[in-house]
C-alpha cells in the first residue's frame, strides 16, 4: 500500500489533525479501516489508536481510493470529539 499526503490541517479546538491521503494498493479488493489505519499511523509515526479513519472513497475502476483521517493529539480529545455512529432504530411490534 502507497500512501501520498494530499492535504492536512491542524483544528486547536478539537485537538485533532485532519488529514486526506491517497492510497494506491494492489489486489483486487479495498484496504479495510484497520488496514489503512495502521498504515497511515506508520507513515505519520503516530499511536494507531489516535488514529480515525473517518471514510475511504474508491476511485472508480482503479485500484486507488481517497481516504480521510483524523489524528488525534491525545486520548481524552479522541473521546470527546471521535465521531460516533449513530444508534439504530428500534423495531415497531406490529398488531395483530
Amino acid at each position: 500500500m502507497d500512501l501520498k499526503k494530499i492535504k492536512e490541517s491542524f483544528s486547536p479546538l478539537v485537538g485533532r489533525t485532519e488529514a486526506i491521503f491517497k492510497v494506491s494498493f494492489t489486489g483486487d479488493r479495498t484496504p479495510s479501516h484497520d488496514e489503512v489505519q495502521k498504515a497511515v499511523a506508520d507513515h505519520v509515526k503516530a499511536d494507531p489508536a489516535l488514529v480515525e479513519v473517518d471514510s475511504i472513497k474508491q476511485d472508480f475502476g482503479s485500484a486507488s481510493a481517497t481516504v480521510e483521517i483524523f489524528i488525534y493529539k491525545d486520548a481524552k480529545a479522541m473521546q470527546t470529539f471521535m465521531v460516533k455512529p449513530a444508534a439504530p432504530k428500534e423495531k415497531k411490534e406490529e398488531s395483530k
